[in-house]
């Protein structure tokens, strides 16, 4: 029962991946961010060597990196999406377009593949321009969804845990205070050393003056 359910489900989702590709490329980004933001942030709960001080703020530090994440890939997807369907529409409007539609169309029914020719046996011009749209505005979208994830998320992201742990610090002071590492001997820790020239100095200096005198010639 469960089986044949996860089939209905992946099937109406493979015929609208199909039926809509930039439709689906925005739901299925929308849920690979959400799925990792609610594992990120149950990762950090269940883990007991996380003390509670530092987990109120990682937890709150994820939950805002995946709406920030969330937003910034939705409004840049779908306007990359709108664009590139507006300007393929320019171009399945202009009727000097309209003839290559046309003979593409035809040149699919006539002379190509087997599976090809089913496929396209009952399509009209509308289907093949439909499909242009979808598919340009697809691509142009993918574009924006890597810009979103890798160039515009990030600085946000950060700008925003700058901001809470700023935050942070100002309630609670003793927090900057925390010792974090053993107290260091100072009165060995910048003692001068003697310098002595090791083997590879000597080959370096004996390689420079070699090609300063035979400046033609290969060390």
């Amino acid at each position: 029962m469960a089986l044949n359910s996860l089939k209905v489900l992946f099937s109406k989702i493979a015929f609208d991946a199909m039926n809509n590709k930039s439709d689906f490329l925005k739901k299925s980004g929308i849920a690979g961010i959400l799925t990792t933001a609610v594992c990120q942030t149950a990762a950090v709960v269940i883990n007991k060597d996380v003390p509670q001080k530092e987990k109120k703020f990682m937890v709150a530090q994820e939950v805002a990196d995946g709406a920030i994440n969330l937003t910034v890939f939705w409004i840049l997807t779908a306007y990359c999406v709108k664009c590139g369907r507006d300007l393929a529409g320019k171009w399945v409007d202009n009727k000097a377009y309209e003839n290559i539609f046309k003979n593409t169309l035809k040149k699919i029914q006539t002379t190509g593949s087997e599976k090809s020719q089913k496929v396209f046996e009952k399509k009209e011009l509308s289907d093949i321009t439909q499909g242009y749209l979808d598919g340009l505005g697809t691509i142009i979208g993918m574009i924006g969804s890597v810009v979103a994830n890798n160039f515009i998320s990030p600085p946000l992201r950060n700008y925003a845990a700058s901001l809470y742990q700023k935050d942070q610090l100002a309630k609670n002071p003793a927090i900057n205070k925390t010792e974090t590492c053993a107290p260091v001997d100072q009165s060995t820790a910048f003692k001068q050393r003697p310098f002595t020239p090791k083997s590879n100095m000597s080959v370096f200096l004996n390689r420079t003056k070699y090609q300063t005198t035979n400046p033609l010639k290969p060390f």
